[in-house]
């Protein structure tokens, strides 16, 4: 097997990790937002706009403000633990 066939055979493999993690997310009904290391939104799923009323548009590449329950939001307390 060349190096581009196994490179080939492993981005195939992580193409379809990524689609079957991508249906999970957007299936649960659990509200899911996940920010980067700098605090920023990179990924909301509708059950995250069903119960807050936000969309991507709202949320992915700005900073977290409040999450759904009252008080500071729990990206911005975790984000504080690393650095």
């Amino acid at each position: 097997m060349t190096v581009y066939e196994e490179l080939k055979g492993k981005v195939n493999s992580l193409e379809e990790v990524r689609i079957l993690l991508t249906a999970i997310i957007n299936s649960t009904q659990d509200a899911i937002s996940v920010v980067d290391e700098n605090g920023l939104g990179i990924l909301i799923n509708p059950a995250y706009t069903r119960l807050t009323g936000l969309t991507a548009e709202d949320v992915i590449g700005k900073p977290p403000t409040v999450d759904i329950a009252e008080g500071e939001s729990m990206h911005v307390q975790v984000l504080r633990t690393l650095h």
